[in-house]
């Protein structure tokens, strides 16, 4: 996968447009990756829209295995909870993707029994599940079976400590 663009619009692409026709539509975004893809990548794009193309700028075949779109509403407060969360890298989750039970392994600094707070949160922020345990009822895992595909954050709070972490749900 090389010098290929990256097209992004709130309408549908018309049908049979070319890519010169994409290059001067107005209203779509363009981004143009210029050399070789590595296995993994990710482009960060400051727009919005509903509808994603990818094309490659030649002739030939475009080989991907998986495409991952991630965004949050233009609208959200940015004061929200969103805004407010960093992601842990000392919580690790497993498996991910994930479609059953999700495996938490974090241990808390605050060794209290203060209660712990689990929220689930859709990919605009919304909290989508909230469950309190304390301390002698946390086991590490939560289950996930009726949450859509996605992708989440979940949240762990025990007083003054929030970790927080992404993860995938697929079917």
């Amino acid at each position: 996968l090389n010098n290929f663009y990256v097209f992004v619009s709130n309408t549908p692409f018309a049908t049979g447009a070319s890519l010169d026709d994409l290059i001067n539509d107005t209203t779509v975004f363009e981004y143009f990756f210029t050399g070789e893809a590595g296995l993994e990548e990710t482009i960060t794009l400051n727009t919005e829209g509903r509808y994603l193309r990818i094309q490659r700028s030649g002739s030939g075949i475009l080989h991907m295995a998986e495409v991952e779109v991630m965004g949050c509403l233009a609208d959200i407060d940015p004061t929200g909870l969103r805004a407010e969360l960093p992601i842990s890298s000392s919580m690790t989750l497993s498996p991910v993707p994930t479609s059953t039970i999700l495996n938490i392994n974090y241990h808390f600094a605050n060794e209290s029994d203060s209660p712990i707070e689990l929220d689930i949160l859709d990919n605009i922020g919304r909290q989508v599940q909230r469950r309190t345990f304390t301390t002698d009822t946390f086991n590490g895992q939560v289950n996930i079976s009726q949450l859509p595909a996605g992708v989440y954050l979940l949240r762990l709070q025990k007083e003054d400590e929030i970790i927080v972490k992404r993860f995938t749900v697929n079917r």
